[in-house]
């Protein structure tokens, strides 16, 4: 009897450990910059974007749209170079991309009329 109880008991707890990590494939593009919108494919994702997670060194990306193969988030202004990971709050597993998301320059130039306060330094000598 407690054979078979234990039995019972451990296939149980076996179904609930089985699960699939989310696997990246691909990060695209793989460099990008600030609020710029990426597309994340891969597999063990959800279609339901509030049972995912996905991070830029530790800091939480804003996630478009989900389906069980792809992502779209758009960039956080903190994303530095780092693994992008995404987890499932379904399956409580992760997974991170095998190469760095590197954030990079939007590529805006530079306008000086933009600058705002006082634009000479006050002098330090006395």
């Amino acid at each position: 009897m407690r054979i078979a109880l234990f039995t019972l008991i451990l296939i149980a707890c076996s179904f609930l450990v089985i699960g699939q990590a989310p696997l990246i494939q691909t990060v695209a593009p793989i460099n990008a910059g600030t609020q710029s919108r990426v597309i994340i494919s891969g597999s063990g994702f959800s279609s339901t974007a509030s049972q995912l997670v996905v991070m830029f060194d530790n800091i939480k990306a804003n996630i478009v749209a989900s389906t069980d193969f792809s992502i779209q988030v758009d960039v956080p202004p903190q994303a530095r170079m780092s693994n992008v990971e995404v987890i499932n709050l379904t399956t409580g597993l992760s997974g991170k991309s095998a190469l760095k998301f590197i954030e990079s320059f939007g590529g805006a130039t530079f306008d000086p009329t933009k600058i705002s306060g006082p634009t000479t330094f006050p002098s330090t000598r006395q």
